[in-house]
């Protein structure tokens, strides 16, 4: 629940979050979130640098269905 909870408030602000932000807020590994973050970016609706992700304009009209991933 920790991961969807996090996503959820992060990625409505529709800005760049920090990769040590989740960890930080969470206290988990960045390791728990491969397949989730994997299979949006697939999907074309995160991008992802080395310390940040960001939601695409697809992934802002399909915010629910990134939720689901987490």
């Amino acid at each position: 629940d920790l991961p969807f909870e996090f996503f959820m408030n992060a990625f409505r602000l529709n800005q760049p979050i920090p990769k040590a932000l989740f960890e930080q807020r969470t206290g988990l590994a960045l390791d728990v979130l491969r397949d989730p973050i994997t299979a949006a970016l697939n999907k074309g609706l995160i991008t992802e640098s080395p310390t940040h992700w960001q939601t695409t304009p697809q992934g802002q009209l399909f915010l629910n269905e990134l939720l689901q991933l987490f």
